[in-house]
């Protein structure tokens, strides 16, 4: 059982790192800002204490909860990265400075061909749209080599935001898709910017 982890924790890494390389050469230009993030405890909710990720991408803001049983993992010019402790899930955020409108990698013919060349041999299942602080975007559902014979399961989302375009990416094992489904939609859900004016984030605690 362990080679397999060790598998998929390896192919997670290579498949991440590809990801943001192919879709965001862009990510080394000296022009493009930095994506400055901090990790803070918050409220707590029961026996939880609530962390979450505050992101400065030029002048722009956001932030998110982070899952329980994650942790950030790399932070990278125009990326962040979180896995899950038990190596089973990685969840990557890459951000692109390419105003949304004029940016043709919106287009689902042009994301769904670059989805395919990114993961060779990747198979799409559903494409949709999911929505993240008042925007939406394009998403797909597919399974991919995993590089031990087997597949894994990729979600990924692209949501145009006033400073550019933000790829949502989820890779997990397939025998985890609901519980790494959850922890991707819950990014999505408490997912906020700083375009409305000052960034405020909404405090669990306060939800029913």
């Amino acid at each position: 059982m362990l080679p397999v982890i060790t598998a998929l924790l390896i192919t997670a890494g290579a498949l991440a790192g590809t990801a943001a390389a192919q879709s965001f050469a862009e990510a080394t230009r000296t022009d493009h800002p930095a994506v400055q993030t901090v990790l803070k405890s918050e409220e707590v909710i029961g026996a939880e204490t609530v962390k979450r990720a505050y992101i400065n991408f030029g002048t722009n803001e956001f932030a998110f909860v982070v899952p329980a049983g994650f942790r950030l993992d790399a932070l990278t010019s125009g990326k962040i990265a979180l896995v899950k402790e038990d190596y089973t899930c990685s969840i990557s955020l890459v951000f692109k400075d390419t105003p949304a409108a004029t940016s043709p990698s919106l287009r689902a013919d042009t994301l769904r061909q670059t989805l395919l060349d990114r993961f060779p041999g990747a198979k799409i299942e559903e494409e949709f749209s999911r929505s993240a602080a008042n925007h939406s975007g394009p998403a797909f559902d597919l399974h991919v080599p995993n590089g031990a014979g087997g597949v894994q399961y990729a979600r990924v989302v692209c949501i145009p935001f006033n400073a550019g375009i933000i790829e949502f990416t989820l890779l997990a094992s397939t025998n985890q898709i609901s519980t790494s489904q959850y922890a991707f939609d819950s990014i999505l859900l408490t997912f906020c910017s700083n375009e409305e004016g000052e960034l405020v984030v909404r405090s669990l605690s306060t939800e029913s």
